[in-house]
C-alpha cells in the first residue's frame, strides 16, 4: 500500500511539471509584463517557457544620473516580442549595451531587443502595441 502511494504522489509531481521547458534569462534593465497573455507580477529574471510560439509583452527600464546628478529612470512603451522555441533551448533576451543618461533616453524611445542561444542571434519579431492591435485586427496573431 505504501508503495502504491509512494507511486501515485511520483506521478502526480511528474504531472505538474512540463514535459520539456525551455529557460530564458531576462536582463535586469528588462521587465515582462505579460507571457502568453498572462500577466505576470513582480520582477523576472528567469522564465520557463514551454516548447511553442511564445508573445512576451515587455519594457525597457534602466535609472541613470544626468550630468546634473538628477537620477532618472527611462521606460520604453510596450514591446512584443514574438519567437518559436524548442523544447530545452537556454535563451537569453539582450538588447545593445546602454552605458549613460543619453543613450538610455534614446533606447527607451526605439528599444530594441534581440534572443540569443550560445550567442548566436535566433529569430524574434518585434512590435509595439499599434502594430500589435493592427495585426490582431486583421487576423495576423
Amino acid at each position: 500500500m505504501k508503495k502504491f502511494f509512494a507511486t501515485l504522489a511520483l506521478s502526480t509531481a511528474l504531472i505538474g511539471l512540463p514535459a520539456f521547458a525551455a529557460n530564458l534569462i531576462i536582463p535586469k534593465s528588462v521587465s515582462v509584463h505579460s507571457v502568453n497573455g498572462e500577466r505576470l507580477g513582480g520582477q523576472v529574471r528567469q522564465l520557463e517557457l514551454e516548447a511553442g510560439t511564445q508573445v512576451l509583452e515587455v519594457r525597457y527600464q534602466e535609472g541613470f544620473r544626468s550630468q546634473g546628478d538628477e537620477f532618472e529612470v527611462f521606460r520604453s512603451q510596450p514591446v512584443y516580442l514574438t519567437f518559436d522555441i524548442n523544447a530545452d533551448q537556454q535563451l537569453q533576451l539582450s538588447h545593445k549595451d546602454v552605458k549613460n543618461y543619453l543613450q538610455a533616453k534614446d533606447f527607451a524611445q526605439a528599444p530594441s531587443f534581440v534572443l540569443l542561444e550560445n550567442g548566436e542571434q535566433q529569430a524574434l519579431e518585434q512590435v509595439n502595441h499599434d502594430q500589435m492591435m493592427y495585426q490582431f485586427a486583421l487576423g495576423q496573431h
